[in-house]
């Protein structure tokens, strides 16, 4: 028997015979890199019973990124249970994982796994196109049971294409199981070029159908594609985003394919367990001994259309910059500005002309919000530093109404720009929900600032400051899963 458990977001615990092993889990109730804990929830809420727990033969991350690599999780394993991490990742999490303690164990795409009843083959995307930023490190994992039961398959964050049926051929993979990250959100609230198009329940019912119609081959058909991903709730000041950036409607994507692929696609909830027998489906979905989603009437409630309810304040708390802070700022800054040379803003920046900038100034401003409190600070703006891409830095300038001046631009706190400019906090601390910004050509510019930022805060690039900042996370947990005894 061969079977897949959902445990939220997109972690999963895959079972072939009495072999468990873990992939991706978050198993704490809150996720995120960020020492002063503006992190996110886990949704849909579960509970977790870790005595019920089997004993658990390995783990398996495929990439570095905070909803995928969580230290509260890896501080909660048995240390006797072995890591196996991307290949592809930093320097910063090999040392802090076997500072953990930890038998650390790199997979490399294309070389097979073995462990227990199961075979993992790690392979490289088919392409990073279309991957949410910095992405580079994600395995695809394929996962088969070696009693042929069952296999599952992820391309994590990235979305399966023609090319990734074309590697699985190639390996001669045909996995049973299909999941399929549904990571879309709608952030026009806080960056109003960027409103999505389409009905969320169309656009990924479009999405399906191209899965099945045209990057699967027509001779392959799985038992199930599950659904999973955006599995996370927003809190305290930033709860208002629950309701206005989840935008899909799995449910009503699923009920346009219906007619036409049937029950193909399914979006399990976190212990829901998909069960296989010789490569097919065995009866209906189960349910884990050990992790279960809270009722619905718990859940906050997911959707889209809200607005901000008040400015938004400072993830770090500092609402003003001391002297030297601001100097340290300015230097960050200027690293910022030589990473944005020959970059996809930088192209589209150079390619506009007087007709996309309307009169305006051609650049492109980031506004250090300080101030005594959130409202007041808004209302002031702050420090404008407008790119200057012929002198590759940043220029602070005395300015006023620089979003009807420059063609486009982002606000944020001071303090939160350094934090992040310099890994003392994640990117996604200040880019979700506690940064807005103004566009005026987008149909020439995508203005992709945010993107950049979590591409240039990524622990590939900075791996001595990840390390102190995953260090600074240590809580100190016992450990409360087992690791399976072979004495």
């Amino acid at each position: 028997m061969f079977e897949l458990t959902f445990l939220g977001h997109q972690g999963w615990q895959v079972t072939a015979g009495t072999t468990n092993v873990l992939l991706d889990p978050l198993l704490d109730s809150r996720f995120g890199h960020d020492p002063g804990g503006n992190g996110f929830d886990v949704f849909p809420p579960r509970q977790i019973d870790f005595d019920k727990c089997p004993p658990i033969d390995a783990v398996v991350i495929s990439h570095e990124h905070e909803d995928h690599f969580n230290v509260a999780t890896i501080e909660r394993l048995d240390r006797d249970i072995p890591i196996y991490f991307s290949a592809r990742s930093s320097t910063a999490v090999c040392r802090f994982i076997r500072e953990l303690g930890f038998d650390l164990r790199l997979a490399t795409p294309g070389e097979v796994i073995e462990i227990g009843g199961l075979i993992v083959t790690p392979m490289a995307q088919a392409t990073l196109s279309g991957s949410h930023p910095g992405e580079w490190d994600s395995l695809a994992l394929h996962l088969a049971d070696r009693g042929g039961d069952g296999s599952f398959f992820t391309t994590v964050d990235h979305r399966p294409q023609a090319r990734t049926f074309a590697q699985l051929h190639q390996r001669q993979l045909r996995p049973a199981l299909l999941s399929y990250a549904d990571n879309e959100q709608d952030h026009s609230a806080m960056f109003p070029w960027a409103a999505p198009r389409q009905d969320g329940a169309s656009s990924l019912a479009e999405e399906l159908r191209y899965l099945f119609n045209r990057a699967m081959p027509r001779d392959y058909r799985p038992q199930g594609v599950l659904l999973c991903a955006n599995g996370y709730s927003t809190r305290g000041e930033l709860a208002w985003m629950n309701g206005s950036i989840f935008h899909r409607d799995p449910a009503g994507a699923f009920a346009q394919v219906r007619p036409e692929l049937g029950d193909l696609f399914f979006a399990p909830k976190p212990g829901d367990v998909v069960r296989l027998q010789k490569g097919r489906r065995s009866g209906p979905a189960g349910k884990s001994e050990w992790l279960r989603s809270l009722p619905p009437t718990e859940w906050p409630a997911h959707g889209a259309g809200a607005r901000p309810i008040d400015p938004f304040g400072p993830a770090t708390g500092e609402y003003r910059l001391t002297v030297e802070a601001r100097a340290a700022l300015a230097d960050a800054l200027g690293e910022f500005a030589r990473y944005l040379y020959g970059s996809t803003l930088f192209q589209e920046m150079y390619l506009l002309d007087a007709d996309a900038l309307g009169g305006r100034r051609g650049a492109i401003a980031i506004v250090a919000i300080e101030g005594d409190d959130a409202a007041t600070a808004h209302d002031r703006g702050g420090e404008v530093w407008v790119w200057d891409p012929t002198g590759c830095c940043f220029v602070a300038e005395a300015r006023s109404g620089q979003e009807q001046d420059l063609v486009a631009g982002v606000r944020c706190w001071a303090a939160d720009l350094l934090a992040v400019l310099t890994a003392r906090m994640p990117a996604a601390s200040m880019t979700v929900g506690r940064m807005s910004g103004w566009n005026w050509a987008p149909a020439q510019l995508r203005f992709e600032l945010p993107n950049l930022i979590h591409m240039y805060c990524h622990p590939l690039r900075m791996p001595d400051a990840f390390l102190e900042l995953y260090r600074r996370l240590r809580s100190g947990a016992s450990p409360r899963l087992r690791a399976r005894s072979y004495t």
